[in-house]
């Protein structure tokens, strides 16, 4: 859904703890020029159901690769714990 929105280059989705609902959506993308993480949140708001809207939009560069060339997930769950750690 995240690629039908037009603003989406490469995209991922994880998850992370979330004390509420026990899971919370991560969504990792890379951004075409001129699109926005707000554009894309206006977009998952008006095309998914509450609960499949990510919690957050993590927006990068580029996706992290593993040493076969593959989406490295395990990174991309790691990058999205670190963020949530209490300062």
């Amino acid at each position: 859904m995240l690629y039908a929105s037009g603003l989406v280059l490469e995209a991922a989705v994880t998850s992370t703890p979330d004390p509420v609902r026990g899971e919370a959506i991560v969504a990792h993308v890379v951004l075409r020029e001129g699109a926005t993480p707000a554009a894309l949140r206006r977009y998952c708001g008006s095309e998914l159901p509450r609960f499949m809207q990510p919690a957050r939009i993590d927006a990068r560069s580029a996706l992290p690769l593993n040493a076969a060339g593959k989406l490295d997930y395990l990174a991309l769950a790691a990058a999205a714990r670190v963020a949530d750690a209490p300062a």
